[in-house]
């Protein structure tokens, strides 16, 4: 939208980016994205390596409750999103995030909360 690459995952898990990153990787298209919607609340199963070195995102947003059952967001992924320098928002620690866009390609992300530690920090209690 407006020049910025926004790559929205879904509910997708490792077997649909493998397919994904096979299908892409031999290709000339660019896939590195500027905003990432993380797949799967950022669980164990999701936001692989490969897929990762591919997209390439820099800001990443991962939607997850509060204390929620499943332990998302899982510490693996997020150290993978720590070592791709992807900036990250997470609903469970900011709250309400909105991504503006202007006409010109710029964009910016207002939070409901401030959160300026933890946000590496897993739900599944790893540090």
């Amino acid at each position: 939208y407006c020049g910025v690459d926004i790559m929205f995952t879904g509910d997708a898990e490792a077997e649909a980016e493998t397919d994904f990153v096979n299908y892409y990787k031999n290709s000339a298209a660019d896939m590195d994205v500027e905003i990432l919607k993380v797949g799967h609340h950022g669980s164990l199963t999701s936001t692989s390596q490969s897929f990762l070195n591919l997209v390439k995102p820099e800001y990443s947003v991962i939607q997850c409750g509060l204390g929620n059952s499943f332990k998302h967001p899982r510490q693996d992924t997020l150290d993978r999103l720590f070592n791709m320098n992807s900036q990250l928002y997470r609903n469970d620690l900011h709250g309400d995030i909105l991504l503006t866009i202007n006409g010109n390609g710029g964009f910016s992300f207002t939070t409901q909360k401030t959160a300026t530690s933890g946000l590496f920090v897993g739900a599944d209690g790893v540090n």
